[in-house]
């Protein structure tokens, strides 16, 4: 049910429990408008239920796509046209500790199936609702380009170290690829499980973010080289902190 802060139910509905893991869907169409309601799960009958996830989504959303977004808010970012859209955000991909940066691979795919980003820099726990596949839409949607930022193995507390970087290089190019490559590729062909056979538009990746000094400066190089070799066609960006424009 969909209630008010006192107990007023505006919209309610029946889910019958499943013995197993199960996605449950239901329309509510609630009675009245009510900034503070709240979605409420009752049970009917004792017992134990477990909820996994759940999630209001609206039906009316943005170029009305599944898990779309806000309606209103991306068409105020829409009628600014942009001329691209960066994902994720600067200090959301480095992480307080590389073990908290973000990880666009558990961005995709079913969103109830999302792990849910524990803790973000900021300290609150993020679902991954937002994911890289739908932002890959949302640019498209815009006609603007789409700018993917890639971890290049440095958080605001630690640098791995160079025989480590393998995994950040190959996670920016299976990231490239899920963008890019064919539906018959490795990512490529996650897409097409997402729904998109056709690849998205990817203009510009940017290595890192707000980084610098001489550690950055031989992780851009070997991230740039393996990037370059493959997609020759992206635009590579580098974000260096502390540079005075001239």
């Amino acid at each position: 049910s969909l209630e008010s802060s006192t107990g007023a139910i505006h919209t309610q509905t029946a889910i019958k429990a499943s013995p197993t893991w199960a996605r449950t869907e239901v329309l509510l169409k609630p009675t009245a408008t009510d900034p503070k309601a709240l979605l409420r799960l009752t049970p009917t009958a004792n017992g134990t239920v477990h909820v996994a996830y759940a999630s209001l989504m609206p039906v009316d959303t943005f170029k009305e796509r599944p898990n779309g977004l806000r309606k209103d808010l991306a068409s105020l970012v829409d009628a600014m046209k942009p001329g691209f859209v960066r994902f994720p955000g600067g200090c959301f991909i480095e992480g307080h500790t590389l073990a908290q940066a973000f990880d666009w691979k558990k961005s995709i795919g079913p969103v109830e199936q999302r792990p849910t980003h524990p803790r973000s820099f900021w300290g609150y726990p993020i679902t991954n609702g937002l994911g890289y596949h739908e932002y890959l839409q949302w640019c498209e949607d815009m006609g603007t380009e789409a700018l993917f930022v890639a971890n290049c193995g440095m958080s605001h507390t630690e640098v791995a170290p160079m025989d480590q970087m393998g995994r950040y290089v190959q996670d920016a190019l299976d990231a490239i690829e899920y963008a890019l490559g064919p539906a018959t590729s490795k990512w490529g062909s996650e897409r097409a499980k997402n729904g998109r056979a056709k690849p998205f538009r990817l203009r510009y990746v940017k290595i890192g973010n707000e980084n610098g000094g001489p550690a950055y400066n031989e992780r851009y190089a070997r991230m740039a080289k393996a990037i370059e070799a493959k997609y020759p066609q992206v635009e590579l960006i580098a974000c260096v902190w502390g540079v005075v424009p001239t």
